[in-house]
């Protein structure tokens, strides 16, 4: 019964998974992986989660690319003791956007506390 539980895992948990609307995969040090809808598309098209995650700690990020768009790839850990962790990946904003809602969200601020 090696890996019986990721060769048909849980209705519910994949449920849980297929919830979000970004990429998500499960990882475990055993090299396991269970992914929801949105992490299936980008493996069929050649992302390979393994190879991305493996030199990342659990708890940073890090940008990557794929197809020739920046992403952001997070890794947490789900729960001490279970040697898994999750990956969440987003499309990275471009920097000039980024400094644009920062300037915006600064000017705000500013302009409440000197009225």
């Amino acid at each position: 019964m090696v890996n019986q539980e990721y060769k048909n895992p849980q209705k519910l948990l994949m449920a849980f998974l297929d919830s979000f609307s970004q990429p998500m995969w499960i990882l475990d040090k055993a090299g396991n992986v269970l992914m929801n809808a949105e992490a299936r598309e980008y493996s069929n098209s050649g992302f390979d989660i393994l190879k991305y995650a493996q030199d990342l700690s659990v708890g940073a990020s890090k940008v990557v690319q794929h197809m020739g768009k920046h992403f952001i790839l997070d890794k947490k850990d789900i729960n001490h003791g279970t040697n898994s962790c999750v990956c969440t990946l987003q499309h990275e904003e471009d920097p000039l956007q980024r400094l644009k809602k920062s300037t915006a969200k600064f000017t705000k601020a500013y302009s409440n506390i000197y009225k």
